[in-house]
């Protein structure tokens, strides 16, 4: 296992086969990413209100990386570990700087326990050039709160080397990021990545301590719920050995339609199925892996 550091300042602003890799690891690495907030650094937090500034919105969304992955390939699972993200003594969010004090902070006389948690994952997508703002099969802007220390995020590998980056730290954010918003930090994320030789299905997974998040986004809440639902009844299918009216019926009695987001140009759901139900992913596939 080594140790790879990828600094902030590689930064790419759209997932992309074209974009050059900053570093290179292993499957079994731990790798340290510097992430800048999601505007890039343009603003400077200090604690209070934030006076009116101009943004360049061709630098909103940085992510950190690209990391090469060696031995990925397409149709390969990237399983990415989120072990640690470091976060700072300011966040932002809106007109509001505010102090975050072990742990908390304070918003409208209201103590809020942070919750860190990472808004753009992805690798780079089988064709052409994704925006970092935009969610998809590859990843990208997803703003999932269960992308937290502790979580498992399974990406679909698309290219060779995968190309992984990691952007838009939150200290904390609500399901559905109602304002737009999360609490913006820059941050320090620590994550171990690792590769198995075949995709269950082709879409974003997370892995909790209770569940496993079938991930989906589309134009429509109705698109990408339905989107969610087809493909957790073939995860069903594939790992019970379900027909699909049971797997349906199987989701429907346990499972939970929960909104990522809904603020991005597409919107993004999350199908969460209890573990007492499917199990862990990550160990079925070390099982099937030997």
């Amino acid at each position: 296992m080594g140790l790879v550091r990828v600094d902030r300042s590689n930064r790419f602003y759209s997932f992309s086969s074209k974009n050059k890799p900053a570093a290179r690891a292993r499957s079994g690495d731990v790798v340290i990413f510097e992430v800048n907030d999601c505007f890039d650094g343009q603003i400077q937090f200090k604690e209070g209100i934030l006076p009116s500034v101009e943004i360049d919105k061709n630098r909103v969304n940085p992510a950190t990386g690209p990391l090469w992955i060696e031995g990925a390939r397409a149709g390969m699972m990237l399983a990415v570990h989120i072990m640690d993200i470091d976060v700072p003594k300011l966040g932002l969010i809106r007109k509001w700087v505010l102090p975050i004090r072990k742990g908390v902070v304070s918003f409208a006389n209201v103590r809020i326990p942070i919750r860190p948690m990472i808004g753009v994952i992805g690798v780079a997508p089988k064709s052409g050039s994704i925006p970092n703002s935009y969610p998809g099969d590859h990843g990208g802007n997803l703003d999932s709160p269960d992308i937290t220390v502790g979580s498992i995020v399974f990406l679909p590998v698309w290219i060779d080397g995968a190309l992984l980056g990691i952007g838009d730290v939150h200290a904390i954010q609500g399901d559905g990021e109602v304002s737009g918003q999360g609490l913006e930090i820059p941050a320090i994320v620590t994550v171990k990545i690792s590769l198995f030789p075949r995709q269950i299905i082709p879409k974003v997974i997370i892995e909790t301590t209770n569940y496993i998040a079938i991930v989906a986004s589309a134009k429509t809440i109705d698109d990408a719920c339905n989107d969610a639902i087809k493909h957790a009844v073939e995860l069903l299918r594939v790992l019970k050995h379900l027909d699909k009216d049971e797997a349906l019926t199987l989701l429907s009695m346990t499972s939970d339609l929960r909104i990522s987001q809904l603020v991005n140009p597409l919107k993004t759901v999350r199908l969460c199925i209890p573990k007492y139900v499917v199990g862990s992913l990550i160990h079925h596939l070390l099982n099937e892996n030997g």
